[in-house]
């Protein structure tokens, strides 16, 4: 078994299914050197992985017994390619205003080429590999088999780039996905895991969750207080409270997501808890035949230091996990 360390963000963002009716080596590269590109413009998209396709390979198969009446090794052979199949520098050119770069292609073109490759001479004859293996335009060993409802293709995997938002990114990628499929009728691409659904999923739960928790509030303290005007002042103060904190998202370049939704209905309770706190104080100053003005500036002024400690207590039991070097730690940091 190998083991290594979990990193969310290398986990791909989308990965897509491709089936083709052409055969599954062109399918490969059609998505290695041309698909692979378009998804890879995705803003905030980092790298474009593919499993699960057939490659080409140049197998040079050994004949043991040959080798051994050539007193040849396997070793002999590698250098013996190695030292053919380069391409070296070649000078440069001036031409006129221009420079020119010039390479020799000793690259093999060809299997004839490679199956032609003199390895050393005995007694002034060529040893050439054909003479001592076989030379075969195959295919690497399949090590992944990727089946979509039993039916083989070639999946693709998109990365976001550190700190990119997933949703923006998987949207994007469904819309070059539906644009590819439209533009082309020897491929089609099929959406097989989104992580953003999940994310979008567990955002639009805490949302409600929030909302309802704010409901909820508000006629449990009607409920007990009896007065509408005493519910609608506390109630006031969860929009505007959620409307700036809105603000110091946007400012701060933070996105809305499951965390800050959480943190969002954790601070709503509270909120509730010091307006009641608040309000309760100047209901009691109002009883005390003091002016409005008045009685508000003195019932805050009261209970402004027991709020602040209060809320700050709660802050502080959060503090240490801030400090995890865990998943957790890094998404109550943030």
């Amino acid at each position: 078994p190998r083991l290594w360390k979990f990193d969310p963000d290398n986990f791909p963002v989308v990965i897509l299914g491709a089936k083709s009716s052409r055969d599954m080596e062109e399918l490969t590269r059609i998505l290695e050197r041309e698909i692979s590109q378009r998804f890879e413009q995705i803003p905030g998209a980092g790298s474009v992985d593919v499993w699960g396709g057939v490659y080409r390979e140049i197998q040079v198969r050994l004949k043991r017994d040959r080798l051994a009446s050539s007193q040849l090794s396997a070793t002999d052979i590698q250098q013996a390619l190695l030292r053919e199949n380069i391409t070296l520098p070649g000078g440069d050119l001036r031409e006129g205003v221009s420079d020119l770069y010039v390479r020799t292609r000793g690259e093999f073109q060809s299997v004839e080429e490679i199956a032609n490759t003199i390895i050393t001479l005995v007694d002034g004859r060529p040893i050439r590999i054909r003479d001592v293996a076989e030379v075969v335009d195959g295919y690497e060993d399949l090590n992944r088999l990727v089946q979509i409802d039993g039916q083989p293709m070639v999946r693709l995997g998109i990365r976001k780039q550190s700190g990119a938002n997933t949703v923006a990114v998987a949207e994007n990628a469904r819309r070059v996905m539906a644009e590819i499929n439209r533009e082309r009728d020897d491929i089609e691409l099929m959406m097989v895991i989104d992580q953003s659904d999940f994310i979008q999923n567990s955002i639009n739960n805490v949302q409600q969750s929030a909302i309802w928790g704010g409901l909820l509030a508000i006629l449990i303290l009607y409920f007990f207080l009896r007065n509408g005007s005493t519910t609608f002042i506390i109630a006031l103060s969860i929009p505007i409270s959620i409307i700036a904190t809105f603000g110091l998202l946007f400012f701060n370049g933070l996105t809305l997501n499951q965390m800050s939704f959480g943190g969002l209905a954790l601070g709503i309770g509270l909120i509730v808890d010091n307006a009641i706190v608040v309000l309760e104080n100047i209901v009691r100053q109002r009883e005390n035949d003091k002016p409005l003005e008045e009685s508000a500036l003195i019932g805050t002024r009261q209970v402004s230091g027991a709020i602040v400690a209060s809320t700050l207590t709660t802050m502080v039991i959060f503090l240490p996990i801030v400090f995890m070097q865990t998943i957790s730690g890094m998404l109550f940091k943030e």
